[in-house]
């Protein structure tokens, strides 16, 4: 199987922003530990803070990842001035990182470093490579020749090209593990039963004869046909006019009918020569090309239905996209409508993320060789089989969340949005600007863009109202912060405490009260590290909370392998016992379940002891800095007993739980048995459903 979470913040502030990425991430991902990642982000953000915070939640991950033009993903949408995570975990699929370094000075070695580091620590043939190079990389055929040579055969590459916001000038940053690098090239190398399938959109139309490129170096291109590369432009697009991005050319090499497409990036007036985005080889057929913003959109359209083709439903985990910030920059508002695509066409809750780089990286249909593209969407599928059931038992496996106080305005949150809003609103002046150098760009979409920029600057007004009313809302906060009393107390007691600064105990005449624990818990504990130990118990102890939740119960507290619970309190309920019994069994059930799973992949079992007793007893809040709600009388302490006095995978219940739940519960009479402090009790074992 392959599991998949996807995270995504936007904000200003980078210690806000990666805590949001990383409790979206982990919480798709539910209780699977990841063991490899992929980190994006806007160019502006503290890169190293965020990927101190990544491994201070995950210490193992195998990570890498690139500053972008923008991304986007299922759990936040579009924006670029976001950061995400994705995090990858497979009982059979190993995925590990590697990296190398000085590409612009060697790039052959720097392929082969980063491969070999990667495969070093693979147990099997690597059959698929993400890579996220920067600007220097692309400047070389060396590079992709070498990483193909380098790879298995078996093993087709894929990423995108590390960017930045044209607005911006600081350099596009790379990432592996915590470190923040330029000039070099991490990837990832998958081995395993990996399924993927992908597609490639270029949405440009050939326009014109083809023409052959009589010279070119690397990515400066000097002649195509008989005129320089500047005026062949020029013929197209007016003597006045300039080679830009949103016109690039589609190259074919010799003897083939597919093209890939390079981007033009300057030129200069008296040589004539144009710079393109990466290489143009010599001897190329080349053609001018358009698009428009639907042309664009129906084309991503049907390549995203083109890679769903022939790959099962249930064994998609993830669609990784690499796009291009050329496509983006055309879009302009439409960028988001590519997300809505892949969202309407994948199954639900399929995690989906993506980016806008500098460049593209996949094979060409039908091919397994990896190519560079320029103004291309790469959509990317992978899975393993039952990975949607994996989805769906990730899902529901997900520990609750904690309530957490609502947001509220403080004075500090506030400049974050304002400075975000400001930040926005730079970057739509940046690309309309741009689209008033696109030939197609037409009033409508200019409207659209002042539109906007005309309500950022009325929400940035009325967030100044916000401030003006600060005080008033920071009283407001106190109210809410009393919310939090009910994350730890029940919400009467914690009612009680808010009031009278205090709790006092209550008798119950009836409360019903459950033990658990673990046999020869000692024995697994020493077999353990500490951190495999919390993992197993907390895996097991936020089932049983979840169970017991369904059924009204009030968990009390854990120690060590015990767990404890009780019905009928604070609030008495009608057939608190019968729902005792029944968490109790589905308890039992999860248990067996779990330990079938457990024996196919050869880890060790854990068998549980249950008690359970009802009766009189006293209740109360303990403490007072930290409080505590618990339970105390003979009720208590029988029902200990009955756990110690308990069996293996058995339910052990009194004679007062037996005479309540008879009538739904088949039980087996034990006989009168010895306890501590208390002589001989009946005991029974229930043993099925009525």
């Amino acid at each position: 199987m392959l599991t998949v979470g996807v995270g995504q913040a936007e904000g200003t502030n980078s210690d806000r922003v990666i805590q949001q990425v990383i409790e979206q991430a982990q919480g798709t991902l539910g209780s699977f530990v990841p063991q490899a990642g992929i980190f994006y982000a806007s160019v502006e953000f503290d890169h190293q803070l965020m990927l101190k915070e990544i491994f201070r939640c995950f210490p193992d991950l195998s990570l890498i990842g690139c500053t972008t033009a923008g991304e986007f993903s299922s759990s936040c949408g579009f924006s670029e001035v976001s950061a995400s995570l994705i995090l990858f975990y497979s009982d059979t699929i190993e995925i590990k990182a590697g990296l190398g370094e000085a590409v612009s000075k060697d790039p052959v070695k720097a392929v082969k470093n980063a491969v070999h580091s990667a495969r070093k620590n693979l147990s099997r043939d690597e059959s698929l490579c993400l890579f996220f190079p920067d600007g220097a990389v692309t400047a070389s055929t060396e590079v992709l020749d070498c990483l193909n040579q380098t790879l298995d055969p078996n093993c087709t590459a894929f990423g995108g090209c590390a960017a930045r916001h044209g607005f911006y000038s600081a350099p596009p940053k790379l990432f592996y593990h915590e470190r923040v690098l330029q000039d070099s090239f991490p990837l990832l190398l998958f081995s395993g039963d990996l399924k993927y399938a992908f597609s490639v959109s270029n949405s440009w139309t050939p326009v014109g004869d083809k023409k052959r490129v009589m010279s070119a170096h690397q990515k400066d291109v000097d002649r195509i046909g008989s005129e320089s590369a500047l005026d062949f432009y020029m013929h197209y697009l007016g003597t006045h006019s300039k080679p830009i991005p949103e016109f690039p050319l589609a190259v074919y090499e010799e003897g083939k009918d597919q093209f890939y497409i390079r981007v033009p990036v300057g030129y200069e007036q008296g040589s004539g020569k144009v710079t393109f985005g990466a290489f143009v080889p010599n001897g190329s057929d080349v053609q001018l090309m358009e698009a428009t913003p639907s042309k664009i959109l129906s084309e991503t359209d049907l390549s995203i239905q083109s890679a769903l083709k022939g790959f099962p439903d249930k064994d998609l985990s993830v669609a990784l996209i690499f796009s291009c910030n050329a496509r983006k920059s055309i879009l302009g508002t439409k960028t988001q409508n590519e997300l809505g695509f892949l969202i309407d066409h994948l199954p639900p809750n399929t995690p989906i993320a993506g980016f806008y780089g500098f460049a593209e990286f996949s094979p060409l249909i039908g091919s397994t060789e990896c190519r560079l593209h320029n103004t291309t969407m790469v959509t990317l599928l992978l899975g393993a089989s039952d990975a949607q059931n994996q989805i769906s038992q990730r899902l529901n496996a997900a520990p609750q969340k904690p309530l957490t106080v609502p947001e509220v305005f403080t004075k500090d949150s506030l400049d974050q949005e304002n400075l975000l809003l400001k930040k926005k609103i730079s970057s739509s002046e940046y690309y309309r600007r741009n689209l008033e150098n696109i030939q197609e760009a037409n009033a409508a979409l200019l409207k659209t863009i002042n539109a906007e920029i005309q309500a950022a600057h009325q929400e940035i007004q009325l967030k100044n109202k916000h401030l003006e009313q600060l005080n008033r809302e920071l009283e407001q906060e106190k109210q809410k912060s009393d919310k939090l009393l009910r994350n730890i107390l029940p919400d009467q007691i914690a009612d009680e405490l808010k009031s009278k600064g205090s709790v006092e105990p209550v008798y119950y005449p009836f409360a019903s009260v459950l033990f658990t624990d673990i046999k020869g818990f000692t024995t697994i504990a020493s077999q353990l590290t500490p951190k495999q130990l919390i993992k197993e118990l907390d895996f097991y102890f936020s089932a049983f909370d979840r169970i017991i939740g369904h059924y009204g119960l009030e968990k009390l507290k854990t120690i060590g392998d015990a767990y404890m619970c009780a019905g009928g309190l604070p609030v008495p309920r009608e057939n608190h016992v019968v729902n005792m019994v029944r968490a109790a069994w589905d308890i039992c059930d999860f248990m067996e379940k779990t330990k079938q799973e457990r024996l196919t992949k050869g880890k060790q079992n854990w068998d549980i002891r249950m008690g359970i007793h009802a009766g009189p007893l006293m209740a109360g809040v303990i403490g007072k800095k930290k409080f505590a709600f618990d339970i105390w009388g003979d009720t208590v302490n029988i029902a200990s007993r009955l756990e110690t006095a308990g069996a293996p995978d058995k339910i052990n219940i009194s004679k007062n739980v037996y005479e309540v739940v008879k009538g739904d519960f088949d039980c087996e009479y034990r006989g009168r048995i010895a306890i501590k402090n208390h002589g001989e009790i009946d005991m029974y074992f229930v043993v099925g459903k009525s």
